[in-house]
């Protein structure tokens, strides 16, 4: 017999500071056709917020360098990383991550994929604070899980 876990409604979120914020931002996605999903990301240091990101169908380089398809967006976390990166120091950062189905009002998954888990270890982004595809707040340290990248040699370049 398997456990049903019920998802988390986004209202769940209203008592947490930077989710809440995330569920804002979400709110007031543009909510580009491109997109499935929205995701947004807020990058903390202390209770100081340094910067927000949402996931966008944009382009650089290394999206178009290995871009297996037309539809490669930039992802929240990166966006919220380029944003604060030459302002501040990012060591020992916070970012908390927030993905929202457009067809529904619930978190999904929302944990970085190995490239933006690499960057984020590359400019010190310490914690990260994800929803899971339950819509439950998830955690890691970024010194202490690795997820493996196959273009962890070409990010040193970016």
């Amino acid at each position: 017999m398997h456990n049903i876990i019920s998802r988390v409604p986004i209202s769940f979120y209203k008592d947490h500071k930077y989710f809440r914020h995330i569920v804002e931002i979400l709110s007031n996605h543009p909510g580009e056709d491109a997109l499935l999903a929205l995701h947004a990301a807020v990058l903390t240091h202390g209770s100081t917020i340094l910067s927000v990101g949402m996931n966008k169908p944009k382009s650089n380089g290394l999206v178009r360098a290995y871009a297996p398809h037309d539809r490669m967006t930039i992802h929240a976390e990166v966006d919220c990383i380029l944003k604060a990166r030459k302002k501040h120091d990012l060591t020992g950062t916070t970012i908390y991550v927030g993905r929202k189905l457009k067809r529904h009002d619930l978190f999904s998954m929302s944990k970085p994929c190995a490239t933006c888990h690499a960057i984020m270890k590359q400019y010190g982004v310490r914690h990260v604070f994800y929803t899971n595809e339950f819509g439950s707040i998830e955690y890691f340290d970024t010194r202490k899980e690795y997820i493996k990248d196959p273009l962890w040699h070409v990010l040193k370049e970016v």
